[in-house]
């Protein structure tokens, strides 16, 4: 017998639902900013394929991924590989994102807020054990979620000085300075995610990195084994305890119930190693598989396709030191790029792209906002000179820092630096392995810019650029109060207003970053796969596989 996956919507409008509890909701849907249509394409998300789901199942997934995280510690890094191989595998949260970006209930069961939006209590689910076999308790809670507040800089931004504290075994509370009708969601949808661990775990921590050492956590599979350059195998938690209703997935929320003892996430950054050990059957999921292949998997019967509008590249400006520190630099170089060059050098086919300035996607509905970007693909040569002119630039040397373990991002790096050359500038690109381009990445004196991608949010202040301890650095005066101003909006309608005029700053005045537009990528497996949930990536823990 053979199922048919049907196409199914996975980044839905955006209603920044406030929660009383985690079985009520309330959504607003009001968008504060009428835009005209801002696409060229119409990108379309979804699974297509079909899936066998009868026979012997096997015990084993191999995920093929591009490049090898630096730590699966989820709270001191935003990169989107430790997210998807730790996150709702190894670790849960308190809160955590359905695929509409609204908030659940994960690690609590219930949770209040009290009318003046400073008191929120959380009450936790009672027998959940971590992988170590101690149930988890407030204690551990609160060990947890203070140190993600010490390290991410938004989530310090929202709160202050205030910090979690134990009520009782299985209740924690935080009280803020300022109110703000936001924690849930930063909770729940963070880049740096608030995920929970013994506290007993923080004696691992490396005094020189400030990393978790011991995976420990929650999941549905344990951290298992790590081989350098080669895999991080996870196993099933037999101990598992699942929460909300059998056969129910929503984003990250929902039963999980693994099936596959063993997963593999096996580090493959040449794409056509992937491609061939997808096609061997060596690998049951490619991710993140170049666009000029897609036609080799449409259509056929032995694979399926996931397709996600996944976020945006950009081009991140080192505003800490060095000569991107000089904000107008920074809009000359905006200024002198052509951002529909950029996106077809990088995906191929306009298919797969769309020019949008934003610095949320259209499907983000309630944040998405035109603001600012009257500055976004100006593509003006004799703009660019003559602000160079007044940036007093003499011919620095302007270094873009990129990995070559995402061809896109070099080869996106390649043709910025043409265009870059034909407007004067000096633009070298330093190109190195995923581990390298990390390590230069956080010292302030190897780069002048980087190439990355930002990932779908629940608020638009979760955008890594916000943090003012990322790379980057972003500290303007007018951004951290603008990051303030949002989290302390007393009204859906003042954040609204807020935000539209903090995408302003960045896209403009501050130059933060420099997008490129949006992108949707897509990851394949063999039909073996079968229910296997894809929201930011695959969700291993809803697949079975089948021999």
């Amino acid at each position: 017998m053979k199922k048919k996956f049907l196409s199914i919507v996975l980044t839905a409008a955006l209603t920044a639902t406030l929660f009383a509890g985690c079985g009520n909701s309330a959504a607003d849907n009001t968008n504060g900013n009428q835009s005209a249509e801002p696409s060229t394409a119409a990108l379309e998300d979804g699974i297509e394929g079909t899936a066998v789901t009868e026979g012997e199942l096997d015990n084993e997934i191999h995920i093929a991924i591009s490049a090898a995280p630096s730590t699966l510690d989820c709270n001191m890094t935003s990169a989107v590989v430790t997210k998807q191989i730790a996150y709702s595998n190894i670790f849960e949260s308190l809160l955590t994102m359905k695929s509409d970006f609204s908030v659940a209930c994960e690690l609590a069961e219930s949770y209040e807020v009290s009318d003046d939006n400073t008191v929120y209590t959380y009450h936790l689910r009672k027998g959940v054990p971590f992988h170590n076999g101690q149930e988890m308790k407030a204690a551990d809670v609160v060990a947890s979620m203070n140190r993600w507040i010490d390290n991410y800089g938004n989530a310090a931004s929202l709160v202050g000085d205030a910090r979690f504290e134990e009520v009782d075994d299985y209740t924690v509370q935080i009280t803020l300075d300022t109110p703000s009708i936001f924690l849930n969601e930063l909770i729940a949808g963070a880049g740096n995610t608030a995920i929970i661990f013994p506290a007993s775990s923080l004696d691992s921590v490396d005094p020189d990195t400030g990393m978790l050492t011991e995976y420990i956590g929650t999941g549905p599979y344990k951290y298992d084994d790590w081989v350098t350059d080669q895999y991080i195998k996870l196993t099933k938690f037999d101990d598992y305890v699942p929460y909300g209703t059998k056969g129910e997935i929503d984003g990250y929320a929902g039963y999980k119930e693994a099936a596959v003892e063993t997963v593999y996430y096996d580090f493959v950054p040449e794409n056509s190693t992937r491609i061939s050990g997808l096609q061997t059957g060596e690998y049951d999921f490619a991710y993140r598989l170049p666009t000029d292949n897609y036609e080799q998997f449409d259509g056929q019967s032995d694979y399926i396709i996931y397709k996600e509008v996944a976020g945006y590249p950009a081009l991140v400006y080192n505003k800490k030191a060095g000569i991107a520190s000089n904000p107008t630099f920074r809009q000359a170089v905006n200024a002198g790029l052509n951002c529909e060059d950029i996106l077809l050098t990088m995906y191929a086919d306009p298919a797969f792209y769309r020019l949008d300035g934003s610095l949320m996607i259209k499907e983000q509905a309630q944040w998405y906002t035109e603001a600012g970007t009257e500055n976004y693909n100006v593509n003006d040569a004799e703009k660019a000179q003559s602000l160079l002119q007044e940036a007093g630039y003499n011919g620095e040397p302007f270094t873009i820092l990129v990995t070559t373990d995402y061809q896109e991002f070099y080869d996106a790096a390649i043709i910025i630096q043409q265009q870059l050359q034909a407007i004067g500038i000096d633009c070298e690109v330093d190109a190195c392995d995923w581990s390298t381009f990390l390590e230069k990445r956080a010292d302030e004196t190897k780069y002048d810019a980087f190439i990355t991608t930002f990932s779908t949010n629940a608020l638009p202040t979760q955008l890594s650029f916000y943090n003012p301890e990322w790379a980057g650095w972003t500290s303007d005066e007018e951004v951290i109060q603008g990051v303030a101003d949002f989290y302390a909006a007393g009204s859906l309608e003042d954040a609204i207003s807020t935000w539209n005029d903090l995408q302003q700053f960045t896209l403009t005045d501050g130059q933060e970053i420099s997008k490129f537009g949006d992108y949707q990528l897509y990851s394949v497996s063999n039909a073996k796969v079968a229910h296997l949930a894809y929201f930011q990536g695959p969700l291993v823990w809803s697949a079975e596989v089948y021999k």
